[in-house]
């Protein structure tokens, strides 16, 4: 089923969200998954024996935007298909931001570990940088990779938990406001929507919270039943068929955001399946 969203009172190119079944052995992730949140989705998803939330994927590369832990949670448990929401990646209106992190506890450490692998007291940019700000203190970790970047982004964040410091992550928008409030903010290295799809293709996986899309609408609470993703016997036409019976049954709302319903969304609509 594709759902035209027409965005505020133009009659211009509506956004397009194709809701349907696919193969979940075709989709492609960008990013790490952290156990414990996989462990507590995977036992969510037997009990519940519900997808809420339809996969956002990039309709061309197949590379999951939104959602790679229901999708490594689904292959687990022997899923052979998968809700998705297709959309146009390149379409300008799709934004592709970042997850900053906000480190809460003594300056001085976060300093002297981010010194200890190799983070410079310079204003010296590179094309590929990790920045800290804590209070007046600024430091700049130069790199050639958005790996390699990124890789140093969680080794950084692994040694701070173990000496005990508090890591939130956090909007750019909220690390603004959270700057002199005794919270060093690192700034991680912005990606493009094609380093996304390279990476994915590659199988370079970035680790968690690196990327944040925000679409002009987000369908939510779908609620299609897990037994037609296992289902082994099915064909993919026969299961959009059902999928399409399903949707027709539903009654959906429109909500304006950004909102928080069971999360906060960014999103200018969300689309509530009732």
């Amino acid at each position: 089923m594709k759902i035209a969203h027409f965005l505020g009172d133009t009659w211009g190119d509506p956004f397009v969200v194709d809701l349907r079944i696919v193969p979940i052995s075709n989709l492609l992730i960008h990013e790490e998954v952290v156990p414990e949140r996989l462990a507590r989705l995977k036992e969510q998803l037997i009990g519940d024996g519900i997808l809420s939330d339809p996969i956002l994927i990039d309709r061309d590369s197949l590379v999951v935007l939104d959602g790679t832990h229901r999708v490594v949670a689904l292959r687990e448990l022997g899923a052979k298909y998968v809700l998705v929401a297709m959309v146009d990646y390149g379409d300008p209106r799709i934004l592709l931001r970042n997850w900053y992190r906000a480190i809460r506890g003594n300056m001085d450490e976060v300093i002297k570990e981010a010194l200890s692998m190799g983070f410079m007291r310079s204003h010296e940019a590179s094309s590929v940088a990790i920045k800290i700000v804590a209070g007046s203190k600024e430091l700049i970790y130069p790199t050639r990779s958005l790996h390699d970047a990124y890789m140093v982004v969680r080794e950084l964040e692994d040694r701070l938990r173990l000496r005990g410091l508090r890591i939130e992550y956090v909007t750019e928008e909220q690390a603004d406001w959270l700057r002199g409030r005794d919270v060093a903010i690192m700034m991680t290295p912005k990606l493009s929507k094609s380093d996304v799809v390279e990476h994915a293709r590659k199988g370079m996986l970035f680790p968690p919270k690196t990327t944040r899309h925000v679409f002009p609408i987000r369908p939510i609470s779908v609620d299609f039943p897990m037994k037609y993703l296992m289902s082994p016997s099915m064909g993919l036409e026969a299961l959009n068929m059902v999928l399409d019976k399903y949707l027709i049954t539903k009654v959906w709302i429109k909500i304006e955001g950004p909102v928080m319903l069971d999360r906060y969304y960014d999103e200018p609509s969300i689309l509530v399946f009732l």
